[in-house]
């Protein structure tokens, strides 16, 4: 499929509307880090402060990125740049267009509210998911780590120079990984309310199986954007290897915790952990034959590489004792 970037980020709405929507990410933004989340960190000094990039001081005229940042062991920020959400909300709408995602909805004039409402629903869990990534990155001791070693101060969701500068690949890709996975589970554990909300409104007449494989395309169509977005910057610059992992893989690895115990009683309670990661299965095979237009070959070849992947990853994150430099009490905390 062909994502015309211009289409989507030359698309304006009022200033309004887009205040409208910053309103409610800082919102739900500062739900996680002034309530409660400061009693959760070994440091109670340690400050994360977020931010819209919506003056464009932190990133060029246009730049579509994110980035977390450390100033010091105690002051982190997370931004993200204007252009990014517009063009995730623009994305949002592109969607809704493929009746192999939401596909219990009609594509019927009569159904386009609905279908605005379920673009909306995958436009904020995206960002959610964003800004969750960044976070997992913070609190898992990335950048604590990497600042003391390599006094890199910053780290980006997209063109990230001065990490591929003094760090190997395999280990960038390992943190991402690392960010995906915690990324996920902390978005999980404080999102469950949006995702409960919005399976009573359009699933009530379908059951969780449906809106777990819709769930699952979301956030692997986020991925997909994002490898095509980074593949559009690295073309300029005559690059071949990506920092993440591919989108498939991002996927299931942000899928991998929904068996653990801790998220259990709150999302997707039905569905048992094996059947889960078969709707998942599913779910990646249609984003690419569907949405990729890929052959069955070329699929089942794309995938072999996947419990290599996760292996490779583990081993390296064991050799580097990630888990032991988290910045929460507990590891495991959600």
């Amino acid at each position: 499929m062909t994502i015309d970037f211009n289409e989507l980020c030359n698309s304006h709405w009022d200033t309004e509307q887009w205040n409208d929507i910053y309103k409610n990410i800082y919102i739900n933004t500062d739900k996680v880090l002034n309530y409660g989340i400061k009693e959760l960190f070994k440091n109670p000094n340690l400050t994360i402060n977020f931010k819209i990039d919506t003056e464009e001081k932190y990133f060029k005229k246009d730049e579509i990125n994110a980035f977390a940042k450390i100033y010091d062991e105690e002051n982190y920020s997370i931004v993200l740049s204007k252009k990014l959400i517009q063009l995730l909300s623009h994305f949002s709408r592109k969607i809704i267009d493929y009746e192999f995602i939401f596909s219990h909805i009609k594509r019927v004039e009569e159904n386009r509210q609905i279908l605005m409402e379920l673009a909306d629903f995958a436009f904020y869990i995206w960002i959610q998911s964003i800004f969750f990534h960044e976070f997992a990155h913070i609190v898992r001791g990335h950048l604590a780590t990497n600042y003391r070693k390599s006094r890199i101060k910053t780290w980006y969701e997209i063109s990230n120079y001065e990490v591929n500068k003094k760090l190997k690949k395999e280990y960038i890709k390992s943190l991402e990984a690392d960010a995906d996975k915690w990324g996920s589970t902390f978005m999980l554990g404080n999102a469950y309310l949006i995702l409960e909300e919005m399976f009573k409104k359009h699933y009530k007449n379908q059951n969780e199986e449906d809106y777990l494989y819709d769930y699952i395309l979301t956030i692997v169509l986020m991925y997909d954007l994002f490898e095509r977005l980074e593949h559009k910057v690295r073309e300029e610059f005559n690059e071949s290897d990506f920092d993440h992992p591919h989108p498939e893989y991002r996927a299931l690895i942000s899928l991998l915790i929904l068996g653990e115990d801790h998220l259990q009683n709150k999302v997707f309670t039905s569905i048992d952990s094996q059947k889960k990661m078969s709707i998942a299965m599913r779910a990646i095979q249609t984003y690419f034959l569907e949405f990729r237009q890929f052959s069955n070959t070329r699929y089942s070849k794309q995938m072999l590489g996947w419990v290599n992947f996760i292996n490779k990853t583990r081993k390296i994150l064991e050799k580097h004792k990630i888990n032991k430099k988290t910045l929460f009490k507990k590891k495991d905390i959600v």
